[in-house]
């Protein structure tokens, strides 16, 4: 009775209908376009390697055109362009990608120790585990040095890298027959990144020059000076040259952001010979990669959802755009697959896809979680690594640092802390177990800046007597596994914080700048900090994103400290809900030492359980 009233009063008014039920039918109406263009949209996307012949890409010596390049904005008529073509033989025709994807050995540059280290890994075998073996991840160098960036020759007979083993960053040329490494360019400024031309006679990299860095090109015979491809006041960096000769993908922020962009080469007009490849929509694209023929060009993004995602790219199809493939941060090629790895918070791992569709998606290398972050991957055809005998494979690296109990742990099982020395911080202490880690971690960082950046904390260890921030109740400084950065430097312009985004989490990376800036310590950053100051300018919505993204890189030699501190058993944390309006909940500044364990677990290792429920607060003078 009651439902007919209702149904008859209702029929009097008018039909109301709640906003739940709008929302449903317009979803099930999308869902129903969705899988009726389905078919549509599957004939755009392109068939990697499955329908698409492979072209042939035998160079000839008379047909292509030599482009000009500019080496600096006031010279005038300097002609200069690589002889891409081999003047001896031609270049053979690339594969047809029909060959095993076991046949081959990534290269992958890791951090250890502090320090960054070239490693080999196969992760393929053949069935019968006779004609080729699979490897485990191999150390190919060490040492108080990094080696970062690897590439592999056309050939696959030498590796390109750079390091910082004289000093500065310079570019070195390692042949895998004999294991004899040759330095290529011998500068003050940063070099990194190369990539070889087809012909294996020229190489691409990033360079450091006169504050910015550029995309330059060396001849490795280094008849000639190198030359700056580039020439932007934007920054350009990671130049990944096609099979094909005539085009260098790199990335620059000369649009505002940073975005994947294309060199051609056989443009003679400078204002066209540059033009962007990647969306305008995404928060960053990085590390392009070609396919070995020349094709199709991968490179990840972060989406303004904070998905990592790896696209792909048919330069042939201008008119379709890139198409997703798989989450990922540095694509690489190797045979029928896309190698990739996929970072998260606080890990890294590999993971590989096929290049054919599949349904569903496919994963061909299960997530293998690798001992440091990635700073470079390289794959290689048939290589053998045996004739190296390299000594860095046998060497176990020494821990970073040694927990000591430096006192007897009380009756109830519980931890003292311990006093840090020469710490400016309101209550210098941390955890028992801790203070090492913190120590050790304050000398390297030390060691790689120049100057003592940990000696001024903004909080170390915090008595449960004094009151939280805001939303922050649950802070790690109460348990002594935590410390705070000191706000100074950064206001200072001497600490530099980078958003990173993982979903819908909110993380930020830590940059302090070297003392020295001749290049002998740091690296010039890669991506666009953060503002929080921005909030303060003036406008709305700079005031409710909680800042903004800086436009330009800023200039100088950076340290990871974020990187640096994981190294050493400190995490970062996520920013907590409302950050934007609340400054300390950004929590950019904050960092702990877990050690696998949760926050409660790790109050009661210095605290009674009676202690967590009656905390007496410290009246107010």
């Amino acid at each position: 009775m009651t439902s007919n009233n209702h149904h008859k009063k209702s029929s009097r008014q008018g039909i109301r209908v709640h906003p739940l039920y709008i929302v449903l039918l317009v979803t099930i109406n999308l869902i129903v376009l969705m899988v009726m263009g389905w078919p549509r949209v599957r004939e755009r996307m392109p068939r990697f390697f499955t329908e698409t012949p492979t072209p042939t890409l035998t160079p000839t010596l008379t047909s292509t055109p030599t482009p000009t390049v500019t080496a600096s904005p006031t010279a005038t008529a300097t002609p200069i362009s690589p002889p891409l073509n081999p003047t001896a033989t031609p270049s053979p025709t690339p594969a047809t990608y029909n060959f095993a994807p076991s046949h081959g050995t990534l290269i992958l540059s890791l951090r250890e120790g502090g320090d960054t280290h070239l490693f080999a890994y196969r992760p393929f075998a053949e069935p019968s585990g006779e004609t080729y073996t699979a490897l485990p991840l191999t150390r190919l160098t060490s040492g108080e040095q990094n080696d970062i960036t690897p590439a592999f020759s056309p050939d696959g007979k030498s590796l390109a890298f750079a390091s910082n083993r004289s000093g500065a960053w310079d570019i070195y040329i390692l042949t895998l027959e004999d294991g004899e490494i040759r330095q290529l360019t011998d500068t003050a400024a940063y070099e990194a990144h190369p990539s070889w031309s087809p012909d294996g006679m020229w190489l691409a990299f990033e360079a450091y020059v006169d504050g910015n860095l550029e995309v330059m090109l060396q001849d490795i015979a280094q008849g000639n000076a190198a030359i700056n491809l580039s020439n932007h006041p934007g920054a350009d960096y990671a130049p990944a040259w096609s099979s094909g000769g005539r085009k260098i993908s790199f990335v620059s922020t000369r649009g505002g952001q940073t975005a994947v962009w294309l060199a051609d080469l056989d443009e003679q007009e400078e204002a066209k010979r540059f033009s962007q490849v990647s969306a305008d929509t995404a928060l960053s694209a990085k590390h392009p990669a070609w396919s070995p023929n020349g094709q199709y060009l991968a490179w990840a993004e972060i989406t303004a959802e904070g998905v990592h995602q790896l696209y792909i790219w048919d330069s042939t199809q201008l008119d379709l755009g890139p198409t997703p493939s798989g989450s990922g941060d540095w694509p690489v090629w190797g045979g029928d697959l896309l190698f990739t790895n996929v970072e998260t918070p606080l890990d890294a791992f590999l993971t590989a896809y096929p290049l054919e569709e599949s349904t569903p998606p496919q994963v061909m290398l299960p997530a293998v979680r690798l001992p440091g972050p990635v700073e470079g991957l390289a794959w290689g055809e048939g290589l053998s690594l045996d004739t190296l005998g390299n000594s860095s494979a046998a060497i176990t690296p020494a821990p970073l640092w040694q927990a000591r109990i430096s006192s007897a742990r009380t009756s109830g099982g519980r931890y003292d802390l311990v006093d840090i020395p020469n710490l400016a911080a309101p209550y210098p202490q941390l955890h028992d177990l801790a203070n090492e880690s913190f120590s050790a971690l304050r000398e390297k960082v030390a060691q790689k800046v120049g100057w003592d950046f940990l000696g001024t904390l903004g909080n170390a260890y915090v008595p449960l007597t004094a009151p939280p921030d805001p939303n922050q109740a649950m802070s790690w400084l109460y348990t002594g596994r935590g410390f705070t950065l000191s706000d100074l430097p950064r206001q200072a312009e001497w600490m530099m914080v980078v958003r990173e985004e993982y979903g819908a989490q909110m993380y930020w990376r830590v940059y302090v700048r070297a003392l020295s800036q001749s290049g002998d310590l740091g690296r010039p950053l890669h991506e666009l900090a953060w503002d929080f100051d921005a909030r303060y300018g003036g406008t709305s919505l700079e005031y409710e994103q909680g800042g903004v993204t800086a436009q330009a890189l800023p200039s100088g030699y950076w340290v990871d400290f974020t990187a640096l501190a994981a190294e050493y058993g400190w995490e970062r944390l996520p920013a907590l809900p409302l950050w934007q309006s609340a400054f300390p909940s950004s929590r950019f500044h904050e960092f702990a030492f877990r050690g696998g364990l949760t926050w409660e677990a790790a109050m009661l290792e210095i605290y009674p359980p009676e202690a967590l429920y009656t905390p007496t607060a410290v009246p107010e003078e």
